[in-house]
């Protein structure tokens, strides 16, 4: 299960994601769940030790996914307000600690309404994410073609830093 599918359903059901990379030190994993107050960790199993210390609801992601293949029930969820968080990104720290920075509904959608316009997005466009979920750049790759109906591709990890790594080149040699 991609992580931008749990923000995207994180949202729909009311509350605000924080994503944390499994690439991150221990250490600012740690420190990251404690300042947001997070209730809820959602994560693979296989990450479950960088998270030794959090105390509190973890949801095995890889888990649900096997055992609930035949799920068929449904809940009507309440929209959340426009003054309710959409999600908290940490900054990169290079000043001392990495500082949650957060968004609410209202700021996500002049963001993205913003976006849509200037950009003409269409249900037709085909959008990629080019950025790591845990920047605050994905959330235009992600939200911006979802709300117009558009088609998203999720890159994986892979195929991003080789795309970096093209780009760079492209711009230094081209």
């Amino acid at each position: 299960m991609l992580p931008e599918f749990c923000a995207a359903g994180i949202m729909k059901a009311g509350g605000a994601y924080v994503p944390l990379d499994p690439e991150y030190p221990q250490e600012r994993i740690e420190y990251m769940l404690s300042d947001s107050g997070s209730e809820n960790l959602l994560l693979m199993r296989k990450y479950q030790p960088l998270t030794e210390g959090y105390d509190k609801n973890v949801i095995y992601l890889d888990e649900i996914e096997k055992d609930g293949l035949g799920f068929t029930g449904k809940t009507d969820l309440t929209p959340p307000l426009p003054e309710n968080l959409a999600y908290m990104i940490y900054t990169s720290g290079s000043t001392g600690k990495p500082k949650g920075v957060m968004l609410e509904h209202r700021n996500l959608m002049t963001l993205i309404e913003h976006t849509v316009t200037f950009h003409k997005t269409v249900p037709e466009d085909m959008y990629g994410e080019f950025s790591s979920f845990c920047f605050d750049a994905s959330v235009h790759d992600l939200f911006t073609p979802l709300t117009v109906g558009a088609s998203l591709y999720i890159f994986p990890e892979k195929w991003l830093w080789a795309y970096g790594k093209y780009r760079f080149i492209h711009r230094v040699c081209g």
